[in-house]
């Protein structure tokens, strides 16, 4: 190998020290390649290719030995979804394109610096974000470095995966507590509904004036039967006084019965006695008679007409106090079924709000960062075959230039 790069140097050093002419020399055209007499100038030279091919050998199988195998670690971390209020059941918490935007401009730069400030070492890693499914939650983040650097990696990648999620975490973090504090209302809310001395407070309200009217009912109740009482008694006089004018009426009859006798009798003393027993008897009756008749046309009939005006009056407020206490009974129904309706209404704001918490779902890591189970990369036996043909190629490549050099100093020496 040695002599085949001196005679090539020397035929070199020889076209330099070549006088400077100017040729102008007439070249025969160009017949084509002669590919026979190509092989036959390669197999001429065969040692020097040889020599070359093993040399590119050599260095790639140096280079297969003294290369570290590189592995490829990566970290699968999900985008969370948040609830949506349109037509979508859910959204990303934010779009993976920005995801991935993020990764590979802020995050993964930062780490870098951070690696390159604690460990006083130039550590690159080529870090890369890839979306595996398209239109998918989840982003791929990988990076490529010797299995001796594995743990280093490994933390590398789980603390840009950190990022993700804290980052992540403080978008949804309004939602969260936002949600939170309305299931928190409503969960006040409902406890104090459920509370019977809450219902119990609002319907002693009612309870009490249905309580009050009922008095007032009876109370009521105990006047009319007073004035019932009180007419049934006007009616027994009335019924004594009609009695009691039929018999003065009688009484008056047989008086007149009896002077009329009398005045057929002799004009004696027992007759004047007896006509003026019977006149007294008359007037007495008579004006008992007149005053028992004034009273029933005109005293009984004004005290019964008072009583029943009572009893009217006292019917008019029963009425309306039973009234009342039915529009109470109604509002005590309707405040124990609105209470009731309330909390089924809460309790369905509740379920709600619980679905919607349940429904966030947080970005997360899937798991701890992966090694590929074989090396990434030009692998040893891809090193060795393209030193081979790498050495090969240079091989041929210094003797057709040799060949051309010499041409070219054989035609300048003959023109």
């Amino acid at each position: 190998m040695n002599k085949a790069l001196k005679k090539l140097e020397k035929d070199t050093e020889n076209t330099r020290t070549a006088p400077e002419r100017i040729l102008v020399a007439s070249y025969p055209e160009d017949e084509g390649i002669d590919f026979f007499a190509l092989w036959m100038k390669l197999v001429r030279h065969r040692k020097a290719i040889y020599t070359f091919t093993l040399l590119g050998l050599a260095v790639g199988a140096i280079l297969a030995f003294v290369v570290e195998p590189k592995y490829s670690y990566s970290i699968l971390v999900e985008i969370g979804v948040t609830p949506s209020d349109g037509k979508e059941t859910s959204r990303r918490i934010e779009n993976a394109e920005v995801t991935r935007a993020k990764i590979q401009d802020v995050y993964a730069p930062k780490e870098l610096k951070s690696i390159m400030a604690g460990d006083g070492a130039r550590k690159l890693y080529k870090v890369s974000a890839s979306i595996p499914a398209r239109k998918g939650n989840l982003i791929k983040i990988s990076a490529r470095a010797p299995e001796k650097e594995g743990a280093v990696l490994s933390s590398f990648l789980e603390r840009i995966a950190k990022h993700v999620v804290e980052d992540h975490d403080r978008i949804i973090k309004p939602l969260v507590m936002k949600l939170q504090a309305r299931l928190q209302e409503e969960q006040v809310a409902l406890s104090k509904l459920e509370e019977p001395i809450f219902l119990h407070a609002k319907k002693g309200i009612f309870e009490q004036k249905i309580q009050s009217n009922n008095e007032k009912l009876k109370e009521l109740e105990g006047k009319r039967e007073v004035i019932k009482i009180k007419l049934q008694k006007l009616s027994d006089l009335e019924d004594l006084l009609k009695e009691e004018v039929t018999q003065l009426e009688e009484s008056l009859k047989a008086m007149k019965t009896m002077r009329q006798k009398a005045l057929t009798e002799v004009n004696t003393e027992t007759r004047a006695m007896t006509m003026l027993m019977i006149d007294n008897e008359v007037r007495r009756d008579q004006n008992r008679l007149m005053e028992i008749r004034e009273r029933l046309s005109t005293a009984l009939p004004a005290q019964r007409k008072a009583l029943q005006n009572q009893l009217a009056a006292i019917d008019g407020k029963r009425a309306l106090i039973e009234k009342d206490i039915k529009n109470l009974q109604a509002q005590l129904k309707k405040l124990e079924a609105e209470n009731a309706f309330a909390i089924r209404e809460k309790k369905q704001k509740i379920t709600f709000l619980k679905g919607r918490l349940a429904s966030i779902h947080r970005t997360r890591a899937l798991s701890q960062p992966q090694r590929s189970l074989k090396p990434v990369g030009i692998r040893p036996r891809m090193f060795i075959s393209l030193g081979l043909f790498a050495g090969l190629a240079l091989g041929i490549a210094l003797v057709l230039l040799r060949e051309f050099l010499t041409r070219t100093k054989a035609e300048m020496e003959t023109a």
